[in-house]
């Protein structure tokens, strides 16, 4: 994923939680989620295609931005159901298959961030 995919997705996972943006400004349409799910549907945006411009930002946003979006919106468990999102929960349910459960995935994922914490990387990013 690109810096600038990395920033914007922390910019709007931290709007998405209620805190101040730090860096970059998230985009004003992804940082509302329930505006990003029905644009996204709306326009018909499927897997691999990126929104360019965008019509809340102007900046072009890639798949893998709004891939890592979506994932993160499960967490949030959103009103607003979609094809996309629902695409998002068949491939989480596919990595908890994959690491023998919900536990072992979210244990493997603290793991992790518990790894590059104590390696003090400056520029660890978990999508």
């Amino acid at each position: 994923m690109r810096a600038k995919d990395v920033d914007m997705t922390t910019a709007v996972r931290r709007c998405w939680h209620g805190l101040k943006p730090e860096g970059m400004a998230p985009c004003p349409l992804l940082a509302d989620l329930d505006r990003m799910l029905s644009y996204l549907e709306e326009t018909g945006l499927k897997p691999g295609y990126t929104i360019d411009p965008c019509p809340g930002c102007g900046q072009e946003h890639s798949w893998a931005l709004l891939d890592d979006l979506l994932s993160f919106a499960l967490d949030l468990r959103p009103t607003t159901q979609t094809r996309l999102l629902q695409r998002a929960k068949c491939d989480r349910e596919h990595d908890y298959q994959l690491y023998g459960g919900e536990e072992k995935y979210r244990e493997y994922l603290r793991r992790a961030d518990e790894f590059f914490a104590s390696v003090k990387v400056k520029n660890y990013y978990r999508g």
